[in-house]
């Protein structure tokens, strides 16, 4: 653990409001030492970065700085307790988890008639949030209860609880094996390097379970959603963008239908609306992902949690939203904000965002004429340590490595970036037939010093781009052809 880290996240992720608990739950206590560490609590907040050297020079000679480790981990544990303090009780788990305590108080007491009430509305509770598993608790609860209160009709109370057991097992169940469902849909688009033909045989064999054969109308919101993403998923593996955007849709609309949802889970949502956003760059609906940014964007961000989630979804699809629609100068202006956070957020951005983010940056430089920041962006994705993450974009890295080299005068790296290249392919999969026509066009330029293709089979192999495997590449190598600028070809390639 790395407390000095953790610390600056963890007081840079609270709300306003939860710093300002914070400050009332130090100075109530009135110890000396939660005073220091309010100190050291505001020192963290004003930094943009963690830079102990600057708090050490601003407690220089206070006794504090005498154990400096042992105040910072004070403090983390302070946090830690004031927050648990704040948010006592206020989400519907811990409320059920205080009720179903105070229910064996009451019911140990004998104040049944209190218990009773209290147990109806632990029930709604966990009925509205579809928390089935504390459900089934108070259910179990009520059916050791009931034995102690009523001596009459107790069979047909006990077979009330049976038949409400049944229910919330059944929806329980089907939600769980919706979500086992999902995760191997997940799964399936995480294997770059499964051929389309595998993975669509592999789709289809979990398209055909019995619950993806209609819509579970009476199930739970999360069997509902995990419905639609299965469906999108499915219909994304197949090419499908129209089917694929429609759920995608579906989804979004099931949130907005549920704000309680929604406004507990905004985690949860961002992501659905990131999801669809990628569903609408696959169709070219630009209508939609412009209303998809804006309900992303009207998301609250005051936590540093918050912030981080606006800026791997929000920020990551505009920019590349800007490079879709050839908008090159709107991200170039934009580039330095988005580098600025790319270095705040980094240790908190997955490893497939951080690969994207990089790679998009990388396209944007080497589009604009300037080969050697793409380079450096591309050198950051193949240098980190991601194992199997994005190996389909740590491969486009590898090819676009190749013209970022040649515009650099770089023409003696060929065997080296080459080798390099095949070398990682052939560990997922044997090249294609294209790849290798590729690398030889790619190949020849580098020997000649200039892109000089004459062949009338490669030449219209590079206009058509019928199963050309680097579409970036393929705008290069016309460009060179024609003189103009790889933007303005780029920008070309999108008129109809």
């Amino acid at each position: 653990m790395k407390p000095s880290t953790d610390l600056f996240e963890l007081v840079h992720s609270l709300s306003p409001s939860e710093k300002r608990y914070f400050r009332l739950f130090c100075s109530r206590s009135g110890e000396d030492r939660s005073t220091n560490s309010l100190r050291i609590f505001d020192a963290v907040l004003t930094q943009n970065s963690y830079d102990e050297s600057a708090l050490k020079l601003e407690f220089k000679g206070e006794k504090l700085l005498d154990n400096f480790p042992s105040e910072k981990h004070y403090l983390y544990q302070l946090v830690l307790r004031a927050m648990r303090n704040y948010h006592h009780g206020k989400t519907p788990e811990a409320q059920l988890h205080h009720m179903r305590q105070d229910l064996s108080f009451l019911a140990g007491k004998g104040h049944h008639a209190a218990a009773k009430k209290l147990l109806r509305k632990a029930k709604k509770l966990a009925e509205t949030h579809q928390l089935f598993g504390e459900w089934l608790g108070l259910l179990g609860f009520e059916r050791q209860y009931i034995k102690v209160i009523y001596r009459k009709n107790l069979a047909g109370k006990l077979e009330e609880i049976v038949k409400e057991k049944e229910k919330v097992r059944g929806k329980w169940e089907q939600e769980m094996d919706l979500l086992a469902l999902y995760d191997q849909y997940l799964a399936l688009v995480r294997r770059h390097n499964w051929g389309q033909e595998r993975l669509r045989a592999a789709a289809q064999e979990l398209r055909e379970h019995f619950l993806l054969q209609s819509f579970p109308s009476n199930g739970s919101f999360n069997a509902k959603s995990c419905y639609w993403l299965c469906s999108a998923i499915h219909a994304r593996l197949h090419q499908d963008n129209h089917t694929a955007l429609q759920s995608w849709r579906n989804n979004i609309e099931l949130w907005q239908a549920h704000p309680e949802k929604l406004k507990s889970e905004t985690h949860s949502y961002r992501r659905a609306v990131s999801n669809y956003l990628a569903a609408c760059s696959d169709s070219g609906d630009r209508n939609d992902y412009e209303w998809g940014l804006e309900a992303m964007n009207a998301l609250p961000r005051r936590t540093f949690q918050e912030k981080l989630e606006h800026f791997t979804n929000y920020s990551f699809n505009r920019f590349y939203w800007w490079l879709e629609q050839g908008k090159m100068e709107t991200a170039q202006a934009n580039l330095p904000e988005i580098e600025a956070d790319l270095n705040r957020f980094e240790k908190g951005l997955t490893p497939s965002r951080l690969i994207a983010f990089c790679y998009n940056i990388a396209v944007l430089q080497f589009f604009t004429n300037s080969p050697t920041p793409s380079n450096q962006y591309l050198q950051r994705i193949l240098n980190g340590d991601f194992g199997e993450v994005r190996t389909d974009l740590q491969l486009r890295a590898r090819w676009l490595l190749l013209p970022v080299h040649f515009d650099l005068g770089h023409l003696d790296l060929w065997e080296h970036l080459s080798g390099s290249l095949k070398r990682a392919t052939k560990r997922l999969r044997p090249l294609s037939e294209a790849e290798n026509r590729l690398a030889r066009l790619l190949s020849k330029a580098y020997r000649a010093g200039k892109v000089d293709i004459t062949d009338p089979d490669d030449l219209a192999w590079i206009q058509d781009g019928e199963d050309f495997p680097v579409e970036e590449i393929r705008y290069w190598l016309q460009a060179k052809l024609t003189g103009e600028s790889l933007a303005d070809t780029y920008r070309t390639s999108l008129t109809p």
